[in-house]
């Protein structure tokens, strides 16, 4: 297994200014341990969902019978085997959610004239279920909570937020035409859904409680400006806005911007939140390309870096990407994937693990964060 290790000991700061030095200060704060490493089987793939103890994906297989690689839906457990879910020969996917007991996501085969279809697991390929909506022309489980399964089903072309509750027969569209042409939900937690709906020419943050009716665009997010909520905690809602990272709180419709200080041009996202915890990822040069995964407490003054987790070649060369976290504890354990800048073929699927050390609160340093660093290299 290929295995990179890093441990990082990250102090905040108020003005959420950026530094490096070779000691932390005698004064500083218990800080954070992280810890990166790739996951076993095939090198390249992507980490998208997280669990207590498992990981889902997908990875990368070359299938010589059609000679194309194909992306097989995964899921990673700690400390035993990788589960290839892939139902059927030549039939690829992702996995995209997961709560330990059930993993949601999607399959597709283009070698084979299978669109992407709405998939429902329980540990293994045989318990593959269909979730595909009559008259869809493809489907995709994007979150799920117990029994209950969200995502989007396309018709006519059109994007359509829908909800299961673990069969194809019990899809429930969740769009209202008065809100918008086209709609999709990213995350729920079994009794509300988030997403966002097309409308004018752009994308708004919006939410829902099991109906159409239900459904609402979030206060200040109807104008000019791309918006969209892919995770949420109770009344904590993470996504974008105007493509930078943002943490709604939901019973106030107000938005905090998770960009931190001095990075670059601040293009990026909050894809995942679990117990007061955001992960996701912002670029850190003008040109966009050096995207880098984060992860928050809140706030961008509370911003860690994980790529730095990386060796010196791979943060240099490298962009890292954070989909989902789950919080135990003292524990964080994040899923993602890294790739070079000049493949993004070359993913390859990550987790980052992050120790909070006592106290549980981080209080911030004046003057900027200091970092110290202990390496561990193993081979690359």
């Amino acid at each position: 297994m290929t295995l990179t290790k890093r441990r990082l000991q990250t102090a905040f700061a108020v003005a959420g200014a950026i530094g490096c030095v070779d000691k932390l200060a005698a004064t500083a704060p218990a800080a954070p341990v992280v810890e990166a490493r790739f996951l076993p089987g095939e090198e390249r793939g992507a980490a998208l969902a997280a669990a207590p103890g498992e990981t889902g994906g997908y990875q990368h297989f070359y299938d010589a019978q059609i000679s194309q690689y194909v992306q097989h839906p995964t899921v990673w457990h700690t400390g035993s085997a990788t589960i290839d879910l892939s139902p059927a020969p030549h039939l690829g996917g992702q996995v995209l959610a997961t709560d330990g007991a059930s993993q949601g996501g999607y399959v597709a085969g283009s070698a084979i004239n299978v669109p992407p279809v709405a998939a429902l697991w329980r540990g293994s390929a045989a318990s593959f279920v269909s979730l595909h909506p009559i008259g869809a022309t493809s489907s995709k489980v994007r979150d799920l909570a117990g029994v209950v399964q969200v995502g989007e089903a396309t018709y006519a072309g059109k994007r359509t937020a829908t909800l299961w509750h673990s069969t194809a027969e019990s899809a429930v569209s969740l769009h209202a035409p008065w809100l918008g042409d086209e709609s999709v939900v990213n995350a729920t937690d079994g009794i509300r859904q988030a997403g966002a709906v097309h409308r004018n020419g752009h994308w708004h943050a919006a939410v829902w409680q099991g109906s159409a009716e239900s459904g609402r665009i979030l206060s200040g997010l109807e104008g000019s400006v791309d918006s969209e909520v892919l995770g949420l905690d109770g009344d904590q809602l993470v996504g974008s806005i105007a493509s930078r990272a943002v943490v709604w709180d939901a019973s106030t419709d107000t938005a905090t911007d998770l960009t931190p200080v001095g990075a670059g041009s601040g293009v990026g996202s909050a894809n995942a939140i679990a117990d007061g915890v955001q992960v996701g990822e912002v670029s850190l040069a003008s040109n966009d390309w050096s995207s880098h995964a984060y992860l928050w407490f809140g706030s961008a003054e509370t911003a860690i870096d994980l790529h730095l987790a990386f060796d010196d070649y791979m943060r240099h060369y490298g962009q890292s990407v954070a989909r989902d976290v789950v919080r135990t504890g003292d524990v964080i354990e994040v899923s993602g994937y890294f790739w070079w800048w000049w493949e993004e073929e070359s993913k390859r699927p990550v987790t980052w693990t992050v120790y909070i050390p006592e106290p549980h609160s981080l209080p911030p340093l004046a003057g900027g964060v200091a970092m110290a660093r202990r390496r561990r290299r193993l081979a690359r």
